[in-house]
């Protein structure tokens, strides 16, 4: 019996060796392939974090201005000045917490308030993104 096994292997073509783990150009494309998506996605959190920076910084100059528009109701004339995180003046009454430049967290916003030659109130808020 072991001789007729032992023909009837020689009788078939030798098995390959069973392949184990992957090639070196098989994981470079994967590399190559994940490094793409990487930099696809590190663009788009980039420009959804300037987008979000941008309408906060609309939101925070929006409530600034709002705060200054109830300072000139309630106090007129006496509304006029400079108004900054470290000075918030009678403003600060109108705003629960000083906002700062989003995307800079020790920079501030700086209100101005002002009367043209019409006499016309004039609101600034200062603040680069």
């Amino acid at each position: 019996m072991d001789i007729v096994k032992r023909q009837r292997d020689l009788n078939h073509p030798k098995k390959m060796k069973s392949r184990e783990g992957f090639t070196l150009v098989e994981l470079l494309v994967v590399i190559v392939i994940l490094g793409v998506l990487a930099g696809i996605g590190v663009q788009q959190f980039g420009a959804v974090r300037n987008r979000a920076n941008e309408t906060a910084h609309s939101a925070n100059q929006r409530v600034l201005r709002g705060a200054a528009q109830m300072l000139i109701m309630m106090e007129e004339d006496d509304a006029v000045g400079t108004y900054e995180q470290d000075d918030q003046g009678d403003l600060g009454a109108y705003v629960d917490s000083w906002p700062n430049i989003p995307g800079k967290d020790d920079e501030y916003y700086v209100v101005e308030i002002s009367i043209d030659e019409n006499d016309n109130f004039v609101i600034e808020v200062n603040g680069e993104l």
